[in-house]
């Protein structure tokens, strides 16, 4: 999997040590984690990126994602955190890519082209 998010500590606040970012199962397993530096002058925000491989296979997809700070070195400090994202493995790899399984469903037919909706090439007053 691979993850970002944005995070940014505000002038005052002083934060040292680690975000830790993982994917825990229902039953409460540890599937993978990663960790990241906080960078405690960071007062615009900084995106950090992250991979981890899961080492057991959930039982169900009722899964979390958490980003994680140690409460000794956060306590009465001030993070701001935004746009958290994580995803699968991809189509050929590719960043915001597409579900490896639909992608070669799609290959396979060899199209000349593909047009998604999500574009109209009418102009019309109504729908």
């Amino acid at each position: 999997y691979k993850g970002s998010f944005y995070y940014k500590v505000p002038v005052g606040s002083t934060v040292n040590g680690n975000f830790t970012a993982s994917l825990v199962s229902s039953s409460g397993a540890e599937l993978a984690s990663a960790t990241v530096p906080i960078n405690s002058t960071a007062t615009d925000w900084t995106q950090v990126h992250f991979s981890f491989t899961p080492t057991i296979a959930p039982s169900d997809t009722n899964n979390v994602f958490s980003v994680t700070v140690d409460g000794a070195s956060a306590a009465g400090q001030t993070i701001y955190f935004a746009l958290f994202s994580l995803f699968p493995p991809t189509y050929k790899n590719r960043p915001n890519g597409m579900r490896i399984d639909l992608a070669e469903a799609l290959a396979e037919t060899k199209p000349g082209f593909f047009r998604f909706p999500g574009g109209n090439n009418l102009v019309r007053t109504g729908l």
